[in-house]
Parts: structure tokens; sequence; C-alpha cells
């Protein structure tokens, strides 16, 4: 006959009817979902002695120390139970075929494998013999009185109004009390350590309600843990940026894995002190870390990047590590998830950038941007194209315009990208993509500027880099046949690097979607052939050289071999002869006289020939843009759009030049954006709200972005020396001589004579990302941005239309590089700033191009280039977390859940309802701000009601599991009996609503048809109350 389990813990329990008496988890929903466990385990598990030999496959039903029934459990987690402290010898325990529960040291054999004793130790020579281990008692305590109710939480655990607590139901008042084993006593001060849904620890206050992420001092001395940092710091590292390292007295630190480091510190700084408990706390807002020097913010990115969380927050700042690997984080259902988000808090992710930039732009009809940005490498064209999908996807168009867009990235990563030391797939322009909406906020079409293009890329490359993609593409696929060309081996602008080939790129195949996406884009056979022509002739120009000759008696040059001219001229559509005469001359003007045909050396016509390929290439990629706006562009007039920037972060090589000027001047002007947004705008925010907030302080660069666009600036002077008098060799000497002479005594200026240790003529500029030492070399013609008149007039006259079109009108002679920059920057900050910012910045994780590689002095350097610090610090230091009225009533009424069923709101007002939230959860949040219009806390608010959703939503699924559960086994057992519910498929228990008074829809009850088979328990109401009524003879319904 089985034991009735039921009524054997009611007997335990001492007859407590309310059920709060004897084993605490007797009275909550928890016992009664053990109950059906318990049954399940009588019925399969054979017979097992209490007092037998092998316990090792038996499954035990346990009490721990916190009077919480758990099972059924191996032997190996009551081993290490035991060993953690959650199971004592005094605890009670019961497995299957024994009479009831019994104490742990009732059964020495048990127990002797449970806690097996150490081995004795061996006798050492001389010493004296090693001590038995003590005996193990046999006989239990006899249990002598019920244990004491715990004390109840000032907040309830989760349940619906129509929930009944299954309390008043588990036990039945006819059954004879029993006295049990005492209540332990909760911990000192009431302190428990509770878990996440996500499984993380936090510590939660019995006796006052407090809760707190931090283990609280108390516990941790009864731990036997430190207290505070105990001599950790966050010890600078070369590599890794920073490593928590123990003080060993002096110079000498100890890490975590043992090493020991040695750090001297500079006079009058101090190492950032260090936690180590807060070394498991990582977060994906580093506005929430307890400690915000560099060292903390690094461990955090560090440790989340290792689990492939490569998206950490800083407020609403996104910072994206690239992985250098695919991950599963894009896909149709992710996009779904981030669009219907609601009010729930999901990981950073560039989707939700995307989705907060068009979702603002529905609520307030004001125009957004993306700013994509970090250096080579890091990520920003896979991060633009990820908010474009999102968008894409999002907003879909009347005419499938989205896919057009979309089909516009193979041709400008073919055209603008190219493999560098740094990136197999570096973009070499700035880009803003506008993506425009139509008055239904649907795409409509997009418009593109792209800017600095890297043109000197077309006739030189460094060592292990590429030529743009294009060239290698074109190269190898069918096409090039048509256009006579072999491999990329055999030309010297392709092959001079010493690299021709990529792992991981397909040129063939890319090829293919190139074309694909002219065809998507409406492109017509004659320009698709015009532009592979004009590809062709470029890599053939490289392979023209010259020799020494003499010319009228001056030094002159001619071509090697006239037949790489002829092909050459016959992609471009000119006469050959008038190519090598323009390749290796030029026409000198002067007022008042004839022109003179001046013969060029060897390495002025090299620089002759470059020049022409750059030119044209540059003609060809700025065309292919404007074509690829023509074919996007929205009927009617402009609507709003969302513009993404996807844009080069600061450079600083070992040698830099004009274009490492021009880029890091672009950053310069875009980190202005930035502090304006993120700083200067946090100001306004706390103004409007009526709040009072510390000093905000941070770095200005408006003097270095004054020093070089300033009237009289650096750009002036370059401008200057490039249109006024002297031969081009000595105009650099000129430039470099004019800016030491002016800016000498400029804070933000390093003039030529206090550069050591290099053997050209250069100067510094003390940039926001750090000192940029700038080599003065070729400064003047790669500013000049012309080519000589001879070669222009010749293109002109070319027999392709669509060449002859590129070169129609006179060249401007007196346009310059940085002049055109400047103006196409100043109008890009211009709509900028028309619009409502969102930040991406991106971060190369190594050098090595290697996935689960974290070098963490590069990312410490990239982060501090990004301002990352300064706004983690903003953030912190002020009210980082502001939600309105109604976001915060949405995001936390769940907090009203109480034991007895949801509390509703008294009031109809927002700020009454917050107020209403805020002191049901019996909390202090003294130090949160009121608004005019939104709620401002800082992280340690934001902690606490983030843990008091999680415990809301952790008792709803534990009580959702424990009631599916139950209903499993209730199935199962009565599988053949008309009084359960057999017709509920698992699954269903989830999504069905409880009724008030019990009763599942759908359920129905009646008598058993199967005579003799029917239910041999208790009520049902008692197992289940929620589930069904008891049985009775009334017919099945």
């Amino acid at each position: 006959m089985q034991p009735n389990f039921l009524a054997e813990l009611r007997a335990k329990a001492g007859g407590d009817k309310a059920g709060t008496g004897g084993f605490r988890n007797a009275g909550s929903s928890a016992a009664a979902s053990n109950t059906s466990r318990v049954v399940s385990a009588r019925m399969a598990a054979p017979p097992v002695s209490p007092g037998g030999g092998n316990f090792s496959d038996v499954d035990f039903y346990y009490m721990n120390v916190h009077d919480e029934q758990i099972g059924p459990a191996p032997m190996k987690e009551l081993r290490t139970k035991f060993k953690q402290g959650e199971i004592t010898a005094d605890c009670y325990y019961w497995c299957d075929g024994m009479g009831g529960w019994e104490a742990l040291d009732s059964n020495a054999a048990l127990l002797k494998q449970i806690n097996p004793p150490p081995p004795p130790r061996k006798k050492s020579a001389g010493g004296p013999p090693s001590l038995p281990p003590p005996p193990v008692s046999s006989v239990p305590p006899p249990p002598s009185s019920g244990p004491v109710a715990p004390p109840k939480p000032n907040f309830g655990e989760y349940a619906q109004q129509s929930f009944e607590r299954p309390s008043s139901h588990v036990f039945s008042p006819q059954a004879e009390p029993e006295p049990v084993k005492p209540r332990r006593k909760v911990l000192e001060k009431g302190w428990m350590e509770k878990l996440t849904a996500d499984l993380v620890p936090y510590y939660y206050n019995t006796a006052t309600g407090a809760l707190q992420w931090e283990m609280p001092e108390e516990l941790r001395q009864k731990r036997g843990g430190a207290v505070g940092n105990s001599g950790w710091f966050w010890v600078p590292d070369p590599t890794d940026g920073y490593v928590a390292a123990r003080s060993l007295g002096g110079k000498s630190y100890q890490t975590k894995d043992g090493k020991q480091v040695s750090y001297s510190t500079p006079r009058g700084k101090t190492l950032d002190p260090l936690n180590p408990a807060s070394l498991s706390m990582l977060h994906d807002d580093l506005v929430l870390l307890d400690d915000l020097c560099e060292g903390m913010v690094m461990h955090n990115l560090r440790e989340r990047y290792m689990k492939d969380q490569i998206y950490c927050g800083v407020g609403s700042i996104l910072i994206a590590i690239n992985p250098f690997k695919r991950l599963p984080l894009y896909t149709p259902d992710i996009i779904e998830k981030y669009n219907k988000r609601g009010n729930k808090v999901l990981p950073p992710h560039p989707f939700m950038i995307a989705d907060n930039a068009y979702k603002t732009l529905l609520e307030g009809e004001v125009n957004q941007s993306i700013l994509v940005s970090g250096e080579s490498g890091a990520g920003k064209t896979e991060t633009t194209k990820q908010c474009l999908m999102f968008l894409a996807d999002v907003a879909g168009s009347k005419a499938n315009i989205e896919q057009r867009v979309l089909s516009v990235n193979p041709i400008l990563e073919a055209f603008g990208n190219a493999k560098t030391l740094r990136n197999d797939n570096s973009s070499r322009f700035g880009r803003f993509s506008e993506i425009i909406l139509d008055n239904e906020k649907r795409i409509a079409g997009a418009q593109i500027q792209s800017y600095l293009l890297e043109k000197s890329r077309v006739g030189y490359q460094q060592q292990g880099e590429r030529n743009y993609h294009i060239f290698y593409q074109l190269c190898k696929s069918d096409w090039a046949e048509h256009y006579n060309l072999g491999g990329p081996e055999y030309y010297g602008y392709l092959a001079n690097s010493g690299c021709t080939e990529v792992s991981g790129i397909d040129d063939y195949r890319e090829f293919q979607d190139v074309v694909s996406s002219m065809d998507s884009l409406g492109f017509t056979p004659d320009e698709k052939h015009s532009i592979f022509s004009i590809i062709s002739g470029i890599i053939q120009l490289g392979n023209v050289t010259f020799t020494e000759a003499s010319v009228r008696g001056a030094d002159g040059s001619t071509i090697d071999d006239i037949n790489t001219s002829y092909a050459v001229a016959s992609q471009f559509g000119v006469d050959a002869n008038m190519l090598a005469e323009a390749l290796t001359h030029r026409t000198l003007e002067i007022i008042g006289q004839e022109p003179v045909r001046v013969p060029l050396r060897v390495d002025q016509a090299i620089e002759n020939r470059d020049a022409l390929a750059k030119y044209v290439y540059e003609k060809l990629f700025n065309w292919l843009v404007g074509r690829i706006n023509k074919s996007l562009v929205p009927e009617g007039s402009k609507g709003s759009f969302i513009g993404i920037l996807d844009i080069f972060g600061f450079e600083i090589f070992q040698q830099n030049s004009f274009e490492q000027l021009c880029i890091n001047f672009c950053n310069e002007k875009l980190q202005q954006l930035f502090n304006q947004d993120t700083f200067k705008n946090e100001e306004e925010v706390y103004r409007s709200e009526g709040v009072d907030f510390p000093p905000i302080q941070f770095i200005d660069n408006q003097p270095v972005v004054d020093l070089i666009e300033m009237r009289g600036g650096i750009f002036t002077i370059l401008d200057d020396v490039v249109k006024g008098p002297g031969k081009p060799e000595q105009k650099d000497q000129k430039f470099g001589t004019l800016l030491d002479s002016k800016f000498s005594s400029n804070p933000c200026f390093v003039p030529s004579n206090k550069h050591r240790g290099i053997s050209y003529q250069a100067f510094s500029i003390n940039h926001y990302a750090g000192s940029v030492c700038y080599d003065i070399d070729h400064f003047v013609d790669k500013n000049k941005d012309s080519l000589f008149k001879d070669l222009y007039d010749m293109m002109a006259m070319s027999s392709d239309a669509f060449i002859k079109g590129q070169f129609a009108g006179e060249q401007g002679g007196r346009r310059t590089l940085a002049g055109d920059f400047k103006k196409q920057l100043n109008s890009l900050m211009t709509e900028l700033k028309s619009t409502e910012s969102h930040y991406i910045r991106c971060i190369k994780a190594n050098s090595l191009k290697k996935p689960r590689v974290f070098e963490g002095s590069s990312c410490l350097e990239q982060l501090q280039c990004a301002g990352v610090f300064e706004a983690v610090t903003i953030r912190k230091n002020g009210y980082p977390f502001r939600y309105t009225f109604g976001r915060f009533v949405e995001r936390y009424k769940c907090i009203l859940a109480t034991e007895e069923g949801w509390q509703p709101l008294q009031s109809s007002d927002l700020r009454e309802q917050c107020y209403e939230i805020l002191s049901s959860s019996k909390q202090p949040f003294s130090n949160m701000q009121w608004g005019q219009t939104m709620l401002l806390f800082r992280a340690d608010e934001y902690r606490v009601l983030e843990v008091r959703v999680t415990r809301v939503g952790g008792r709803r699924q534990e009580r959702t599991k424990e009631e599916l559960t139950l209903f499993r086994g209730v199935n199962k057992r009565f599988a053949r009996c008309s009084c359960a519910v057999p017709s509920l498929p698992i699954g269903s228990l989830a999504r069905s609503r409880p009724r008030r008074g019990g009763g599942l829809r759908g359920a129905t009850s009646g008598s058993c048809r199967l005579p003799g088979r029917g239910c041999s328990r208790p009520s049902r109401a008692g197992i289940w109350p929620r589930l069904s009524r008891p049985c009775s003879t009334s017919t099945r319904s």
C-alpha cells in the first residue's frame, strides 16, 4: 500500500492549518509541486533501505538550512550542498522505501557517503602520528517542537488575483499533528543570497526588505571573505591595458592567476583601488559599474567579449567590438524582437539604435542620424549594413525600394573598399546615407554623399595591402578576356604590394554581385561597358614605365614599351601617340609668351602617370555615387530621413600625411558634435526638467578645430602655398616654415624644431585623440588635386562619350582638395546638427583579425580616442536613467504584484502612479529626482528596480514551472481517470488563465468511468486546487 505522503507532510507540519508552519515549503506552492514528484519517484524507483550500503543510484528529497524542500537529487548534489553548508547533519531527508522523513545523522552510513572522513595523513619522519577522524553520531536529536514561521518579507511574490494560495488546500485539517525539528534561524540581519532568472546573484534582507547586488559585508565576513578592496588595485599593463592585482608591498603585485608583476607608480599619481567581488558583476551598460575607472571598464568589455557579447552601452551610446567571426545576432527573428520590444529591456544592439531612430522619427517628425565611427577594421561597414537592413525590414516600401537601397552596398564596397594591414574590407571613403521616408513613414528612396576618397591608393599601396577590390574582381571575372586582361599578378598597380589574394574574399563571385546590383539599379549596358573600360585602362596604365632620355638638350624620358600605351589608349578611347606625349611632357604657359613644351624627367613622368590614374578613378567614383542617387531619388519632394554616417575614426600612424590630417580634422568636428549631444544636451535635460545637477566638465577641442580651419589656419596657409609661385619641390619646405613661424606659440601645435629622431621635416598637432606627427613631404602636391592640362585636354577628346562627358568643361585651376573637403564637411555638420543624433563607437578587438583575442592596450587607446570614458563619467555623475512618467509606469507596474494578488493603481495621474509603485516597493528611493515630465535616477536605484522586476518575473516563472510539473505528474498518474484533465495538452497550462475560485478553462470533472480504477488519492483540490474540483458522483459534462 502506498504511504499517504500528504498526510505525512501535514503531520510533520504539526497540524498547521494555514500552511505556514512545519517545513517552510510544506505550506507553499513548492510543496504542492514536490508532492507530484515524490509520488512519481515512489512508483519509478525500487525500495531502498535507509540503513543500506550504497546510495549512489538513489534520488533523495531533502530540507536545506533555509527549510526549503528540494529534490529529487542524486548523491553528488548532496555532497556538494553539504560542502557548501546548504545541508547539515541535522537536516531531514527522504527517499523511496522510507516510512517517513528522518535526520541525516540518524543514518551513519548515508552521512558517511555524503561527508566522507578525510584520509589519514601519512606519518612524517620524527613527527607525531596522525589523529583519526572524529566519530560520527548515529543517533539523531529527537524533534521537540514545531518550527518558528519565517518573518514575512516586505513585498510579496508574484500572484494574480484569480490565483488561490495553495497553502490552504495542501494539508487535511483532520490529520494528527506531529512534532518536527525546529526551524533554523535566518542568517544574521536577515541577509539571503538569491538568483535572478539569468543566475546572477543578489542579496535580499528578509527583515527589512532591502535589496542589493553587492554581498553585504556581514555576510561576507560570515563566509570568510575579505571586506573592501583588501589591497587589490588596477595595475597598468602594456598588453592587457590593466590587470587586477594584489599589492605585495613596494613595486610588486600578484594577479589573480598567481603571476607576479612589477609596476612603479608615477609621482603624483595613485592606482585605482579594486573590490575583487565586483569582478563577477558584468553589465551591458557601463554606467551600471560600481567603479568607473579605466581598468573596470576594460574588464567589463573584455569578459563580455570573450562570451560573444560584443555590444555594450553607455546610456544611449553603443559600443560595438568586432568579433572577427559570424554570430547569429542578425536574423529576421531578432529584427522582429527589437522592433516589437515595447518596454522590455533588451541587450544593446545596432538594431536597438536603428529602432530608436525610426520610432523617434515617427513620434516627433525630427530627422534622425546614426553616426558610426571607429578605426579601420573596427566593423563600421558591417554595422552600417545592419542598421540599413533593420530599417529596410521594419519600414518597408511601396515598390520594393528598400531592396534597391540595400543593393547599393556591393557597388560601393567594390569601388570604395580595399584590403589594408588592419582590415580585409576597409572602407577608404566617408559615406553619409540618407534613408528618405514618405508621409506614411515607409522608405521612398535614398541619397548618398561621399567624402575624401583615398585616391592615392590607386597608384601606391603598402606591402601586404591591396588596391580597390574592383580591380582584382575584373581581372578574375569572365569579362577579363573582353578587356584583354590577365591575372592581377601581371600589373604593377595590383602586384607591387605583394598581395593579390585575400583569404575569405571570392573576387569572382563578388564581381557577379556588383553586376547584379548594377542591373537592379538600372545601369545600361553602355554604362557598364564604359565603367569597366576605365578600370581596365587604369590597370594597364600602371604597366607604363619610363627610361631616361635627352630631349632637345634637356633631361627627359620616354616610354619603355609603346605597346603598353596602345593598350591604355584603346580603353580610354584616346590616341596612343597623344597619350605618350602627354605622359612625358607638359605645356608651360607664361603670361605674355607662347606656351612651351617642357620634357619631364623619369620621376616626374611617373608622378604624371599616377596623377592621371588617380584623377580618372576619382571622376569615375563620383559619377557612380551620382548615378546611384539618380536611381534612388524619391518621387516628389524630399521628406523626412534617417541618415547613417560611416566614416573613418582618428588615424595615428608611424608616418602621417595630408590624408590623415583631413581625416583627423573630420573627427575633431564630429567629436565637437558628440560633446554637444552627450554633454551640453545633458545639461539641457536637467534644466528643462527643473532638476539640480552637478557641473559638467569635458574637454573642449575648439582650439584644435580653429588651428586647422580658421582664417589664417593650416588649411588656409596650405591653399596659399599651392596657388603661390615657386617650384613644386620647394613648396613643401615653404609650407612648413610658414607653419612654424605662425603657430610656434600655439599650445595645440608642435613646430618642426622640437621633433627628435626623425629624418624628415614634420609638425605635430595635439588632437583630441592624442598628438599626431605629420610628414610635410608631398603635402602641397596632394592638396593641389589637379591634372596637367595636356592630359586633361586629351581625355576630353576621348571617342568614348561616357569618358568625354567626365572631362567636359574647363578644369578648375584654383581648386584645392583641402578647400573642397572643408566645404563638404561644413555642409555635413550643418545637416547633422539639424538631426537628433545616435552614436555607435566601433572597436577593433585585435590586430591579428582573429576571434576571441582581446588586445587590451589597443582597445583602451581606441576608447580614449572615441571619448567613451568621458561619456561614462558624465552619465554616471548625472542621472543616466530617465523615464517619462508613462514609461516608468508601464515598465515597473508589475512591482505592485503581491501574495494577495495585483494591487490596482488608485490614481489616474501618471506622476501619482509612479509614487504608488515606488511606495509599494518598500525601498529607500530618496535620491530619485522628480522632473516636470520624467523620473531621473542613477544606477543604484535602477538596480533595485530591476531586481524587483526580476523577482516578480522569477516567481511567475517558478510558479508556472511548478504547476506544469505537477500537471504532468497528475495527468500521468490518472491517465485513465475521468476526474483528471487528460484533454489539456502539455504547454497549454502556461497559456491558460485561471478562473476565480479555481479551475482551468476547459477543465471538467466528474466520477471515474472505470469502476475500481478511480482516483485513490485525497481530493485533487488538495493537490492542485486550481486544476479541478473534487471527485463527485455527478456525470462528466
